[in-house]
């Protein structure tokens, strides 16, 4: 595992959230993530000027997947 210094300088400039808000989704596929986080997003459409997107750890990210598929 790595530090906390190395996982900051990874993800930095990124949102980096605690919890997959209400409404928001782990997306399936992604594999451009830095090593212990996964990509999330609003769920919203990529074109229409409303997505967004940031980083959830990958615990977090399991256990959204788990209670909701």
């Amino acid at each position: 595992m790595q530090n906390n210094t190395e996982q900051q300088a990874e993800v930095k400039g990124m949102e980096v959230l605690d919890h997959v808000p209400d409404g928001w989704k782990v997306i399936p596929g992604a594999t451009a993530h830095p090593p212990g986080y996964r990509w999330i997003n609003n769920n919203k459409s990529l074109f229409g000027g409303e997505y967004k997107q940031a980083l959830v750890p990958e615990d977090i990210a399991c256990e959204w997947w788990r209670n909701n598929t």
